[in-house]
């Protein structure tokens, strides 16, 4: 491929959304513990758009069950590294994962 090909395609968000997560030092992908978990991943980055306290997060997660598991313990397990994934993207990933298709 040309560089002038390469410069006239289309880059996919759900691309800038991987090339973030593989060239972030410090996390380590564990898709065997979580899997992608899209639907969770909505309400996650909205709680990080949000800038919620360790309250409100707590609240949100094991209270209000939120992401919607069977136990508080399974949510808190599940939203952890859902949070460290998003955690490595800009304000501006946030939002395309809480209101974007990725397509």
């Amino acid at each position: 491929m040309t560089d002038a090909h390469a410069r006239n395609m289309r880059v996919r968000p759900v691309d800038l959304l991987w090339k973030t997560m593989l060239d972030t030092e410090g996390y380590k992908a564990n898709f065997t513990t979580v899997g992608l978990m899209t639907p969770e991943s909505r309400i996650v980055a909205d709680l990080l758009l949000q800038r919620v306290d360790a309250a409100v997060w707590k609240q949100a997660i094991e209270v209000d069950n939120a992401v919607a598991n069977r136990s508080p313990m399974t949510a808190s397990t599940k939203s952890t590294p859902i949070r460290g994934r998003l955690q490595t993207m800009t304000e501006g990933l946030w939002h395309l994962v809480r209101d974007g298709s990725g397509y």
